[in-house]
């Protein structure tokens, strides 16, 4: 069970249980930090005083500042909460989704980058992050700053352990995709998933593993004409076809035949295919032959059909030779 060691006999933060219960999970990590700083001062502070206070960069913290704004739990200079406040807070929040409006603004890392001597600072005051760092050399070579400005971020904004990085870079490495930019979107799309553990990032590998691998069987289909390696969008959908979906290369390569190499239609398929148990092409190309056989009907019978219609042909005459 973790416990706190301190006694609170040098006094104590409240912090409300709506932020808590509400904002726990999708504010990033960076922000609890601005967020406790400003409960600790509750006279208000300035933007330059929790800069200094966090060890975040002004930047850094006017974007925490913002998301908490946007909240509703800080107001403009930092002020506790108003009444109107808290009853807006208190509004039971959708589950499992995200307002499309945040997404952006807490899932994507800052634009400005810590500078090298904010960087150098991080490394001095943490450990871990210089652990992190040395360790990330040796999987990817010297880097320069951008690469170490990156994982400083994704560690501070994100929460991600060192554990968690690493095993990132080292896919990334794999796929050889291990510029700064491509760490920084990685980073961002698991976090914009909510993953944030090491099991959760071994799961994570290994269906990206499995995407690959489908992926390469499929580049050996000539008439899908996939490049060397997949897009970040192929990637995303081979992920959820091959690991979430369970779905084998042969099925996922019928699909997209069958949708002319379109993604989003053989998504459609796969999973109409999947709601239909059907597991396989042969099974799939069975169930299309029998509802073609029972959509084209024949009009008539070759001999009753036939018959009645000669017969109603005859009628016709005979009241036509009636009226003359």
């Amino acid at each position: 069970m973790i416990k706190c060691t301190s006694d609170y006999r040098g006094g104590a933060v409240a912090v409300p249980t709506e932020v808590i219960d509400r904002c726990l999970k999708l504010a990033p990590a960076a922000s609890f930090k601005v967020l406790l700083y400003v409960l600790r001062n509750p006279g208000g502070c300035e933007i330059a005083d929790a800069a200094a206070g966090t060890g975040l960069a002004e930047a850094d913290v006017r974007a925490c500042v913002d998301y908490w704004q946007r909240q509703n739990v800080l107001t403009d200079d930092g002020a506790a909460m108003s009444d109107e406040q808290k009853k807006a807070l208190s509004a039971p929040a959708i589950v499992g989704r995200e307002p499309a409006d945040d997404r952006r603004s807490v899932r994507t890392l800052p634009v400005k980058k810590p500078t090298q001597g904010e960087i150098a600072a991080r490394l001095a005051e943490e450990p871990a992050l210089g652990t992190l760092c040395r360790e990330a050399q040796k999987i990817l070579g010297t880097f320069g700053y951008d690469t170490q400005a990156v994982l400083v971020m994704v560690h501070d904004f994100y929460g991600f352990s060192p554990e968690m990085i690493l095993s990132m870079l080292q896919f990334q490495k794999a796929e050889g995709r291990a510029s700064s930019g491509a760490i920084r979107a990685r980073a961002e799309d698991w976090a914009a998933r909510g993953i944030d553990s090491m099991e959760q990032v071994e799961n994570e590998l290994l269906a990206l593993e499995k995407a690959r691998r489908v992926y390469g069987e499929l580049r050996k289909i000539p008439a899908l004409e996939l490049p060397e390696k997949p897009t970040p969008r192929t990637e995303k959908r081979l992920r959820e076809w091959a690991g979430d979906g369970g779905f084998s290369a042969e099925m996922i390569a019928f699909a997209l035949t069958e949708s002319g190499n379109s993604l989003t239609e053989a998504g459609k398929k796969l999973r109409k295919w999947a709601a239909q148990g059907l597991t396989d092409p042969a099974q799939v190309k069975a169930k299309q032959a029998k509802s073609i056989a029972t959509e084209v009907k024949p009009s008539y019978t070759a001999d009753g059909g036939a018959g009645r219609l000669l017969e109603r042909a005859r009628r016709y005459a005979a009241e036509t030779e009636e009226t003359k």
